[in-house]
């Protein structure tokens, strides 16, 4: 109860971006008042639930705290990091909307009279390239790419220019154009080199051979190498070439030497040694050139052949994204239909709940997930009296007619009690909704020093075949909101793996459906 009442401040609070989408929405023109209202309405909320389907529900949330603040330095970084955590997710359209949130809350900012703060628009659109290269929408990669060349000419600083570079190449590199991402590489080098001492230059193409091969950029590196290694060999011509002149300016001076003491056979000896050692070393190093040329040809075919499989490995992790825009959809579709004949205000409201009861469903199931190693305590419970309380708790559910039925001995065992209630509960309430007559019942047996069980069985419609292998697992079940999330069962699942335990169907009972929870303490 808490927890949706925070969700309501929330999404009360965020109700403050309703004039930012309003304004877009009166320039089209083309949707009824009330389509506004509820696209305005559902943005906002999306805002809201997004934060909290992350993670991100501290009260006060730091987005609407930094926003409330003006501090739209840290805000702009809140919400790049929601977007991210969002697209982690699979859930692009929260994403989005938090980066038209943003940009919404500049355009309100400038209009408040402040100065129109580029770096900003640079980081929220730079993100918004990243998504749709996440999502591979090329086209409109292209007009982010252009408009972010648009904001770093009015930034127009190295480093901005530098990073828009690297932008651009690792999106071209998504979109596999390899020569329009290594040309800009090759800004990037021509950018850092300008104007730069051998020293510096030659330290520049070492670190991004180093950042190439750590990030595993295995062509990137091949091409920076290929670069380093012609910088190298025009340096060594530069070098060569100021040598052999050097050379030359020395053997005028040994000719003019001659000429003046031609009788001096010692000074002609003395220049033949010089030359035969200068011709030694040019050898010398031609050799080493030859070398490493032979070095470079092998390790090419080594980074072709890590190409190849990093390649087939990259095939294998294109499968993430799917689950929960199926999970909304429904109750998505029927707000849409309900708004558009204004009627069945009591199925809008039953489906609004159904968002708001997944949203509280998923908070909870991934809360214990990221806990799942983190066992819960134990203390001494009377049995008999544990599992009377809580069929007393679950009568409230089960209707009248139906017979229900207790059988636990009086003996005292190891557990804890809150986690034990939860599950049971839900057991009983499933069974509650899909027995119509019969007999609901709720067993506890020890099944040795260390084990208990708990079995909750009834006399319902039991479950479908076809059903029974998903029935534990999280975000399989694709229906209508109003009639449940359908992670009741993989939370319960959670909380006895905590309890160091398990829960399973017993698929032999044949009369309705029978649960047994199993707990090793």
């Amino acid at each position: 109860m808490l927890s949706r009442r925070l969700y309501s401040y929330q999404i009360i609070y965020n109700l403050r971006f309703l004039p930012y989408k309003m304004v877009y929405l009166q320039k089209t023109k083309k949707t009824t008042i009330m389509k506004k209202y509820i696209y305005i309405a559902f943005l906002c909320i999306t805002v809201s639930l997004s934060e909290a389907a992350t993670g991100q529900t501290t009260a006060p949330n730091k987005f609407s705290q930094y926003v409330s603040q003006q501090n739209y330095p840290a805000a702009i970084a809140e919400g790049i990091r929601l977007s991210q955590i969002n697209s982690q997710n699979g859930q692009w359209a929260e994403a989005f909307t938090v980066c038209r949130t943003m940009n919404a809350i500049l355009d309100q900012a400038e209009q408040n009279g402040q100065s129109r703060d580029y770096l900003l628009r640079y980081q929220i659109s730079k993100e918004r390239l990243r998504l749709y290269t996440r999502i591979s929408k090329k086209p409109n990669c292209e007009n982010l790419i252009k408009e972010l060349k648009a904001i770093a000419e009015k930034i127009n600083t190295d480093s901005i220019k530098e990073d828009l570079l690297r932008t651009e190449a690792e999106v071209y590199m998504h979109f596999n154009e390899t020569a329009r991402s290594l040309e800009c590489f090759r800004q990037i080098i021509n950018l850092k080199t300008a104007g730069k001492t051998e020293k510096d230059v030659r330290l520049c193409f070492e670190n991004m051979l180093k950042e190439a091969r750590q990030d595993n950029q295995t062509l990137l590196a091949s091409e920076l190498d290929k670069m380093y290694g012609r910088w190298q060999d025009s340096i060594k011509a530069v070098k060569t070439a100021s040598e052999i002149s050097r050379i030359q300016n020395e053997y005028a001076q040994v000719q003019e030497t001659l000429k003046e003491k031609e009788s001096t056979l010692s000074t002609r000896l003395i220049i033949i040694w010089v030359i035969s050692i200068i011709a030694l070393c040019l050898t010398a190093a031609l050799a080493f050139v030859g070398l490493l040329l032979l070095k470079a040809m092998r390790n090419s075919k080594k980074l072709k052949q890590s190409l190849t499989i990093a390649n087939e490995n990259n095939i294998q992790k294109s499968s993430f994204i799917q689950n929960m825009g199926k999970q909304l959809s429904p109750a998505i579709n029927t707000i849409a239909e309900e708004s558009k004949r204004m009627a069945g205000a009591n199925k809008l409201q039953a489906t609004a709940q159904g968002i708001c009861n997944l949203i509280d469903d998923m908070e909870a199931y991934f809360e214990l997930e990221n806990t799942r190693e983190e066992h819960y305590p134990t203390k001494t419970i009377q049995a008999a009296v544990f599992c009377n309380a809580v069929m007393e708790k679950a009568k409230a559910y089960i209707k009248t007619g139906i017979e229900t039925k207790v059988e636990a001995p009086n003996v005292q065992i190891k557990g804890n009690a809150e986690a034990l209630e939860k599950v049971l509960l839900h057991l009983l309430y499933n069974a509650a909704m899909h027995t119509e007559s019969g007999k609901i019942s709720l067993e506890f047996r020890k099944r040795g020093a260390r084990t208990l069980q708990f079995l909750v069985t009834d006399t319902g419609c039991g479950v479908p075949a076809e059903q029974q292998e998903q029935l534990m697992q999280p975000f399989t079940r694709i229906a209508d909101l109003t009639e449940g999330s359908g992670l009741g069962l993989p939370t319960c699942n959670l909380i006895a793996y905590k309890m160091n335990g398990t829960l399973t169907l017993d698929t032999s009972y044949k009369k309705g459906a029978r649960f047994i929870l199993e707990v090793h303490v």
